[in-house]
């Protein structure tokens, strides 16, 4: 199967059936303009313009209207053409566009009920995370731990997302010199230890003081992260440092399989507010523990 290369120059890259996208496929199935892929801090995230035909991802209907992180090789099909971005991790990963056979869809529900359902579900997402937010916000301006506000983040991402598969929070040690751990949700063996590709991604987020999205083959013998009929599993990490001014602090660090660790936009921002609300507790803490002057 032959496929047609493009490269990313933009933040934004529209693709459909006109010929004012960025992307042009030729295709009756293609809406006029079908798809948004737009990147977030390194991630790259894709978008289903509420298009009649809708959009598949690993053969799975996308949510039209709702962005979901893409990862290198996942298989997004519009019509008869399938769209993968390859090389996810530099700076301007190619698009390819290939062609494939037309499957019929086994999706026999009824479309109104699934938005109608969808609707309901982001309105209650929505309101619990805000709640979530203000709770978070209440004892920043007192004294309380930091530590304690990891707590209730790793507790409220690892139960309110049920495609992650493990939570971990650290902070940064000065006399060490290294990030340790403070708190660890998993759906695995709690006292696991960390894995060495943790402390890699860990000294890196360390270093750069960036956002770290990683895909790794974890063995399963080694890592638990499958069942017994499976030897190898594809992992998204995703770590998210915490900064007070230009050095690093903390992190929050996220894992879970890419085949069903579809993040949406919504979340991403969400982990950027919470992300704004440690640095904050952090910020106090550091003023409240330098010496005062005379």
């Amino acid at each position: 199967m032959s496929g047609v290369h493009f490269d990313i120059d933009q933040e934004v890259v529209f693709v459909g059936r006109s010929p004012g996208n960025d992307v042009r496929i030729p295709d009756e199935a293609v809406s006029r303009r079908h798809l948004k892929i737009f990147s977030v801090e390194s991630c790259y995230f894709i978008e289903d313009l509420k298009t009649k035909n809708g959009t598949l991802i690993n053969g799975e209907a996308l949510d039209a209207g709702f962005a979901r992180l893409v990862t290198e090789n996942d298989r997004i099909q519009l019509g008869s053409s399938v769209i993968r971005l390859d090389g996810i991790g530099v700076n301007k990963p190619p698009i390819t566009v290939e062609e494939i056979e037309p499957q019929v869809s086994e999706k026999t529900e009824e479309p109104g009920d699934s938005k109608a359902y969808q609707g309901e579900e982001r309105r209650s997402r929505v309101f619990k995370e805000m709640n979530f937010i203000y709770d978070l916000l209440q004892p920043v301006g007192k004294k309380s731990s930091t530590n304690q506000l990891l707590q209730k983040v790793t507790e409220f991402l690892f139960e309110s997302y049920p495609r992650i598969d493990r939570v971990s929070a650290f902070l940064f040690d000065d006399e060490k010199g290294r990030m340790e751990e403070v708190v660890s949700r998993s759906k695995q063996d709690p006292d696991r230890r960390r894995s060495q590709y943790t402390k890699a991604i860990l000294d890196q987020v360390v270093q750069e003081g960036k956002i770290v999205t990683v895909l790794l083959k974890a063995d399963a013998t080694r890592d638990g992260f499958t069942d017994d009929l499976d030897t190898v599993a594809v992992m998204a990490v995703i770590c998210v440092p915490l900064m007070t001014g230009e050095k690093v602090r903390g992190a929050i660090n996220i894992e879970g399989f890419r085949e069903s660790n579809p993040l949406r936009k919504e979340d991403f921002l969400l982990m950027k507010t919470i992300k704004s609300v440690l640095e904050l507790s952090l910020q106090r803490g550091d003023r409240s523990e330098a010496p005062q002057g005379k």
